[in-house]
């Protein structure tokens, strides 16, 4: 596993995994240490084929209290052209977690901010605690939608939320977060980690680890197609699927009143083609 002072990797469950950032106490603010070791988690994990499901967590005070401002003031005073600024940010992917075929959960507590508001929107499912609160923070840093921000964040939220969110940098509570679908469930704090293993045994104790990866990959490349397109590549899924051992296990299970025992399954495809990454 990739080294990184500030990122671990736990395993909770049979077949989760549980990427841990950051230092008791702290914001868990995204520096380089932090980037590497998340990122370089995501890729080795998302690679396993014994891992089913990988939930993101802080040990800190917040998930993510955005980026180390000092790292930034030094990207600002460096003399590099534009196509240089261009190449790091494509280079480094922060939308790891729509490029593996696992499913991802994140479980938010605390202050989710600019780039990790930006991690957090790459996860498939987001829990969070009642004391979460979301900003985007960029336009207030002068700097613009980030990593795939303006992509994602209309299509969870809405067009009109995804713009005051944007434009305002306003902070928004928990509860609200939840009315407008930012998370998809709010817990209280002492309930957030039962909550999110609960998701992750889930997935990893009952689901195709195949049928996941085509599930995530048909819903994010979706995004992008037509109806038509959409229900002839679904077609093309179902017929590969047919082929599976995995359905035969899915059928078979259920006649016989027993829980599934499917293969591991570690597709080497990324989920969201590289023209659509941010």
């Amino acid at each position: 596993m990739t080294a990184a002072r500030s990122v671990s990797v736990t395993r909770p469950l049979e077949g989760v995994a549980l990427v841990e950032m950051g230092e008791p106490g702290s914001l868990n603010l995204w520096d380089a240490d932090l980037e590497l070791g998340l990122l370089g988690a995501l890729d080795e994990l998302g690679a396993d084929p014994g891992t089913r499901a990988i939930g993101v967590v802080s040990r800190g005070r917040a998930f993510c209290g955005g980026a180390d401002l000092s790292r930034v003031r030094a990207l600002l005073a460096a003399d590099r052209d534009a196509e240089e600024v261009v190449a790091d940010v494509v280079e480094r992917r922060i939308t790891r977690a729509l490029d593996t075929p696992t499913p991802v959960v994140a479980a938010i507590h605390g202050a989710c901010v600019g780039i990790g508001l930006a991690l957090a929107l790459t996860c498939d499912i987001r829990l969070a605690s009642t004391d979460a609160r979301f900003r985007t923070a960029f336009p207030e840093r002068g700097l613009i939608a980030e990593h795939g921000t303006s992509w994602l964040l209309p299509r969870v939220v809405g067009l009109g939320d995804a713009l005051d969110l944007l434009l305002t940098s306003r902070t928004v509570p928990a509860v609200e977060a939840h009315a407008m679908r930012l998370v998809s469930r709010l817990v209280e704090p002492g309930e957030l980690r039962p909550a999110l293993l609960e998701v992750l045994g889930r997935i990893a104790g009952t689901v195709s680890p195949r049928s996941a990866a085509v599930v995530k990959r048909q819903v994010y490349a979706d995004q992008a197609r037509a109806v038509g397109p959409a229900l002839r590549a679904a077609a093309e899924e179902m017929a590969g699927a047919f082929r599976s051992p995995d359905a035969a296990e899915g059928v078979r299970s259920f006649l016989e009143k027993r829980p599934a025992q499917f293969p591991p399954h570690a597709p080497t495809a990324p989920t969201v083609d590289q023209e659509d990454r941010a």
